[in-house]
């Protein structure tokens, strides 16, 4: 059947163009599907493994203390080791791989990985030595707890080696991606859910007096171990692959110069992001006890889509686009991009929909057992839909940002993100003391949707002029 415009003229053109439009590179979505399905099978353990942690903790000052020891390195990570780095990273390497050859790039990737090394053992020196300052100047009412406290501290100790493993696993993920290999590194954080799983069990299964303690204390060991299994077997994948470098001393080089000065807008335009989610973390722990886990429990629902679709589809974008922009065939990058946003406008709806109309009913069926109680959930539904708002901004976002990125431009979205994040900070500030947790979750989709649509106008003049 021809695509064209007959008695349903409208309906059948705007479904030929959206078919025209997902059927354009099948290589693109076959990526995306996979990195997708992956993190789909990573996502549905988060689920069981949220679950769990809800039915052993509930909404209680212990799974607060829990929730709080993974968000500290978690912040970190995606500011340190996924978004900014893959920005600078993978152009470069990109670059450097289909212009002076694999050689070349395994040398650079070499020196990037030693330098890498040496940064993040001494972000991990010092978080271990200065673990109560960190704490008292994040969440000062957990550390000055009489019963708790030193507990707070220990559990974060125990979690924040998982940054440098996640650190190390960034890198050798944006060297398969290069090079065309997804499976493994889509794979790779599958080991979190199932250590943390395997961590609650075995803590419940030798619980002593205190259950809590014991589960909390499983969880953290399983989140630690988990980062040293996605390093391992990401190395033992390059080896198998030929890709593994060997560890260089970093030169200044005009490659590790460009992959510099990449990498330091890339990281104040992350941490815009992750300033929020702290700013977040510190004025939900200001709140009446419960506020961090109904945080927790809604971002983890949120996070489903993002994970699923936003992430996948920008691991598959950033080296098809630096590719192109290497290329200088900036007709096709304008195509792939518009097809992104095609598709994930499509993919993201159905969650925002049911995350708006019907958060408390989610919360209930996935989180209301055991420990955690049905009057627990209303909390967490309002930050639910309050994200669902936002959901597909973040999406769209995810996107336009990777655009910039394959480009080596990581100046602009930093700029704008940097921007954007003082006046969300005051929108949360001031939204926090009159709706509760849950304006913390407004402010995150008026931020997101404000980022995007100004990068949008952005990258629209930039076309423009291109043609």
């Amino acid at each position: 059947m021809a695509c064209g415009f007959g008695d349903d003229e409208v309906s059948s053109g705007i479904g030929c163009v959206i078919f025209r439009h997902l059927l354009e590179d099948t290589e693109f979505i076959r990526r995306v599907s996979l990195i997708s399905g992956l993190t789909c099978v990573s996502r549905v353990l988060g689920f069981f493994r949220d679950v769990l942690l809800a039915f052993t903790l509930g909404n209680s000052v212990m799974s607060d203390i829990l929730f709080l020891s993974l968000r500290v390195p978690n912040h970190l990570r995606a500011l340190l080791a996924e978004g900014a780095f893959n920005a600078a990273f993978i152009p470069t390497y990109s670059s450097i791989r289909f212009n002076k050859g694999l050689g070349a790039a395994m040398l650079v990737a070499g020196q990037v990985i030693t330098a890498l090394v040496l940064v993040q053992l001494s972000i991990l020196f010092a978080a271990e030595f200065w673990m109560s300052d960190i704490l008292r100047f994040i969440a000062p009412q957990f550390v000055q707890r009489e019963d708790y406290g030193n507990l707070a501290v220990i559990l974060n100790r125990i979690t924040f080696p998982y940054l440098m493993a996640t650190a190390m696993s960034t890198v050798f993920t944006g060297i398969l991606h290069v090079n065309g290999h997804f499976s493994v590194a889509a794979g790779a954080p599958i080991f979190f859910n199932v250590l943390l799983i395997l961590g609650v069990c075995l803590g419940g299964l030798f619980a002593g007096e205190d259950y809590t303690v014991a589960v909390s204390w499983g969880a953290a060991i399983g989140v630690c171990l988990s980062g040293a299994a996605q390093v391992g077997m990401l190395i033992w994948y390059c080896k198998r692959k030929k890709l593994l470098p060997r560890l260089a001393v970093p030169r200044l080089s005009p490659e590790m110069i460009t992959f510099g000065k990449r990498l330091g807008p890339a990281l104040l335009g992350s941490s815009s992001t992750q300033i929020a989610a702290i700013v977040d973390t510190t004025l939900a722990a200001s709140l009446p006890m419960g506020a961090i886990s109904a945080l927790y429990y809604a971002d983890r629902l949120y996070q489903l889509p993002i994970g699923i679709i936003a992430f996948a589809m920008a691991s598959a974008l950033l080296p098809k686009l630096a590719k192109q922009y290497s290329g200088g065939d900036l007709k096709e990058v304008r195509r792939i991009r518009g097809q992104a946003f095609l598709i994930g406008l499509i993919a993201v709806m159905p969650f925002a929909i049911v995350f708006v109309i019907w958060p408390e009913l989610m919360i209930k069926i996935i989180f209301a057992h055991g420990m955690f109680k049905d009057t627990e959930a209303l909390r967490s539904a309002k930050v639910l839909a309050a994200y669902g708002c936002g959901l597909p901004a973040m999406v769209l976002l995810r996107i336009i940002i990777t655009s910039f990125h394959a480009r080596g431009d990581t100046m602009m979205p930093m700029l704008i993100g940097m921007m954007v994040l003082v006046v969300n900070i005051a929108i949360k500030m001031v939204l926090v003391r009159y709706v509760d947790v849950s304006g913390l979750a407004i402010a995150t989709s008026i931020g997101a949707w404000s980022n995007f649509l100004i990068l949008w106008f952005i990258v629209g003049r930039w076309d423009r002029l291109d043609r």
